[in-house]
């Protein structure tokens, strides 16, 4: 957590590389441990990639606040609505026409490659919350904004998949259902629970709030709007990711509203480490997996082709389609279109849905997913800090 990210900047790489690498190198000293596959443990799998980009789409929200205008909004908003329908729909027909793979295999891998992760993308975010007067309105608040909304509308289609694989003669009015359910219903139910709770959370805390107050205790209260925010978002049968992302936004409007004076968001840096530290595991884990799997057994060049294609065509063609008349830099709008980085997010939405449908090539999915992970991590880990570097004029 603390050296490895020393490291990486000095030599201007991701800090996820090098727990990649070091999870290779523990697996290959040590290579009698086992580890267990998503395979074997989906449950677990599920529930420990679901908290930590819950995590992370909470820190995403309390970051960009209220800070920003509907003009601000409407790029962010362009790469979700526009740049991850049009990936969805290219990833999902190669995988159909090109690999032959089922219609619900190809919408699912389509569906969980379409996120930009929170997670293995939080070094590009925002750092810090944002105020009015000095706000980041470039690549870091774009790349940020898209990766706390894109989580929870990436879940419908997860459902789609979901439900074509269960329904043998899906029609019309599966599609329906589908439409009502889970889009509209789903979607504003987990968008007015995360704006209550965050919203509740702020005249509850702030107006009570002391900068001499623990930062560990604030911490654990932030915790408690994760929580609150995601659970009573999917009791309601709601998107707990959005929920927890529309939290974070509202968490101060009390402190917008009545001027009250707080720190920097006095809950981020505890959620934060919590969110670094879970993170660390899970890579150092993946690392060790890539050695220990068949992750490079069956491969292919039309598989290799598709997985590389995520990252290096089909991502930055659809995203710089959608914000292409966008008025930022045309070096910004190509680096938002090039970093769209997959991840942890992508692992919770396959086992997921293994868990929930009927897919009969589980395995492949796996594969592929992880192939497509670590294609990311290499490509972006070694370019992302350079290229951060060079859109905001650094050396």
């Amino acid at each position: 957590m603390v050296y490895l990210p020393m490291i990486a900047k000095k030599i201007k790489v991701s800090f996820t590389i090098l727990l990649t690498v070091l999870g290779v190198l523990i697996s290959f000293i040590f290579g009698s441990f086992s580890l267990p596959s998503p395979l074997d443990h989906t449950y677990a799998f599920i529930k420990y990639s679901e908290f930590i980009v819950i995590i992370s789409v909470l820190i995403a929200g309390v970051k960009i606040g209220l800070k920003y205008s509907m003009k601000e909004w409407k790029t962010p908003i362009k790469l979700v609505l526009i740049a991850m329908p049009l990936f969805m729909l290219s990833v999902a027909l190669s995988f159909y026409y090109v690999l032959q793979l089922p219609l619900a295999t190809s919408v699912l891998i389509a569906a969980a490659l379409a996120p930009t992760d929170p997670v293995l993308a939080s070094e590009l975010q925002l750092q810090k919350k944002q105020k009015a007067k000095d706000k980041d309105v470039g690549l870091r608040y774009l790349l940020t904004a898209e990766a706390g909304l894109n989580d929870g509308l990436a879940f419908p289609f997860v459902y789609l998949a979901i439900v074509l694989s269960t329904t043998p003669n899906f029609g019309s009015g599966d599609l329906i259902d589908w439409l009502s359910f889970y889009v509209v219903y789903k979607i504003v139910v987990g968008i007015i629970c995360g704006a209550l709770c965050g919203a509740i959370f702020s005249k509850s805390v702030y107006p009570f709030y002391s900068n001499n107050l623990s930062k560990s205790k604030l911490g654990f209260v932030g915790l408690s709007l994760l929580l609150t925010a995601y659970g009573v978002a999917e009791l309601l049968n709601g998107y707990g990711f959005l929920s927890v992302f529309f939290a974070g936004l509202l968490s101060c409007v009390v402190v917008h509203k009545k001027g009250i004076k707080v720190k920097e968001a006095p809950i981020l840096p505890f959620i934060e480490d919590i969110e670094k530290f879970l993170t660390v595991i899970w890579l150092i884990y993946f690392g060790g997996y890539i050695m220990v799997s068949d992750l490079f057994v069956g491969l292919n060049w039309k598989m290799a082709a598709i997985v590389l294609s995520t990252a290096l065509v089909i991502r930055p063609l659809t995203a710089y389609l959608a914000i292409s008349q966008c008025k930022y830099e045309l070096k910004e709008k190509i680096a938002a279109s090039f970093f769209g980085i997959r991840g942890i997010g992508s692992v919770f939405y396959v086992t997921y849905a293994l868990n929930n449908g009927q897919f009969e090539d589980a395995e492949l999915i796996i594969k592929i997913v992880f192939l497509t992970l670590l294609s990311s991590i290499l490509i972006h880990g070694l370019t992302s800090k350079r290229v951060l570097n060079f859109v905001q004029g650094k050396k």
